[in-house]
């Protein structure tokens, strides 16, 4: 946009100034520019009426047009508060809320291509029962609470305020203080004055903890040729940890001769398992991959080939996952709904949860793994699991952030992002003591996966136990 609006605070000293100097144009003479309006413009229209207590509903009419992300219309109450920036036809036929008696209304245009403009149709009084006002309690000690008027017979000319905190997660508006979500973060509440309460659910992990690129596209030449990349240092070492760890074992264990038949680069389409088991064992100090390149935190580590060979060392024990995690296949079963229970629950106690997930049957078809790191039950009554994806890791934390929505009745997970919203067979667990008998150092124990394995086993009979008795129960 190439109008550069003046900073708030010197506007609204001008706008104030401007009102006390200039009589406001009242009666039948309601503001509108030329049509068509001139190039390089920078016009302001003061408009008031009598007697608004409740503030005032501006109609603009149906031909209300400037070039569209160059030229501009800026809206403002009577003490220079800012409403809104429109351009193109955003206002053409709309009425916008002003809640105080007057508003100053001004264009802005560049130096080529002009258009109708805008006229003003309307200018009325709100009612008492159209408007709402609502003061939002922040609940942080350093943010402050704001208070908005907002008008129910209009389409949305605000939303409520966008609270921002380092490391929480704004889910949602509470009607008391620490009660559950009952609105939306951008939803408006109905007519009525009334007081709502911000519901913060905290991250597991910090932004800080997490990398800063995603977990595809790094390629490097292997003889001659390009892979995702494992240097032969790990491979060798993850040969010695798994002859220790199921050398003697009766597992069934895939990974075993598929790693020792093949050299160490493989041509697979994702190191999601392999970032996911990164940040959280680095989360819990089980490693040190910071050391790699000497950063202060994750997000500073930039994706070379030690890092890579890092990641994909731990990515090939997504093989044998499904021996150590708790899983289920058929969406809609008592042991699907089992399952999303534990799973929500575990996050919300505060234990970072890998999540693997599948368009179809495990292991066969599509898959992709994320940390599930918050929790919460929106107003719908549906349980809403927060997520840092390695696919985008910078929405994480962010409205518009992946999240996964169990059903109301749990029967079902789903996300926008991946399947068409639909999740077949799943994965998850927070015991990661597992990974630690592959340390890349060497200095796992072997016990550490058997001991996981049979808590999961343990884990998994009560699961089903309690499964099939809550069958009998109905």
């Amino acid at each position: 946009m190439k109008g550069k609006k003046a900073p708030a605070l010197l506007l609204s000293v001008l706008l104030l100034f401007t009102w006390a100097v200039f009589a406001a144009a009242e009666g039948d003479a309601l503001p509108e520019s030329a049509h068509n309006y001139e190039n390089n413009a920078n016009e302001t229209w003061f408009y008031s009426l009598d007697d608004a207590p409740n503030g005032v509903v501006i109609t603009f009419s149906e031909d209300t047009y400037v070039e569209a992300g160059y030229d501009r219309i800026e809206l403002y109450d009577e003490n220079g508060g800012f409403i809104g920036n429109y351009s193109g036809g955003d206002l053409a036929g709309a009425s916008v809320y002003v809640p105080t008696v007057g508003f100053s209304i001004l264009l802005i245009t560049d130096n080529s291509v002009t258009a109708y403009g805008f006229r003003i149709t309307d200018v009325r009084a709100a009612a008492a029962d159209e408007v709402t006002a609502v003061t939002y309690h922040s609940c942080m000690d350093d943010i402050q609470d704001v208070t908005l008027t907002f008008c129910s017979a209009i389409a949305q000319t605000a939303s409520p305020p966008e609270f921002e905190q380092t490391g929480y997660y704004l889910a949602g508006w509470a009607t008391k203080e620490g009660g559950d979500v009952r609105l939306e973060p951008y939803e408006i509440p109905t007519a009525g004055e009334r007081e709502l309460w911000a519901v913060w659910v905290k991250l597991l992990l910090d932004e800080d903890e997490i990398f800063d690129f995603n977990n595809s596209g790094f390629y490097f030449n292997v003889d001659g040729k390009e892979h995702y990349y494992m240097t032969k240092e790990n491979y060798r070492m993850m040969q010695r940890n798994l002859f220790k760890t199921y050398g003697l074992g009766p597992y069934p264990t895939p990974i075993v001769s598929t790693v020792l038949a093949t050299y160490p680069n493989w041509e697979w389409e994702g190191s999601c398992y392999g970032i996911s088991t990164v940040t959280a064992l680095q989360h819990f100090g089980l490693i040190d991959v910071l050391s790699l390149q000497g950063a202060e935190n994750m997000a500073q580590m930039q994706p070379d080939e030690n890092l890579i060979s890092y990641i994909n060392y731990y990515q090939s024990q997504v093989a044998t996952s499904w021996l150590t995690e708790n899983k289920a296949s058929v969406p809609g079963s008592a042991l699907y709904k089992t399952q999303l229970q534990n799973m929500f629950q575990s996050v919300q106690d505060g234990k970072l949860v890998m999540f693997t997930f599948y368009s179809g049957a495990p292991l066969v078809s599509n898959g992709h793994t994320v940390l599930l790191t918050g929790a919460y039950t929106n107003a719908a009554g549906e349980h809403v699991l927060i997520a840092y994806d390695n696919n985008d890791p910078w929405a994480y934390g962010e409205a518009y952030g992946v999240q996964f929505t169990i059903s109301a009745d749990w029967s079902s997970i789903g996300t926008e992002k991946y399947y068409d919203g639909k999740l077949k067979a799943i994965h998850w667990t927070n015991d990661f003591s597992q990974f630690t008998s592959f340390d890349i150092n060497g200095d796992g124990s072997m016990l550490k996966w058997h001991q996981t394995y049979l808590r999961h086993l343990f884990r998994g009979f009560r699961v089903l136990f309690r499964t099939l008795q809550n069958l009998f129960r109905r």
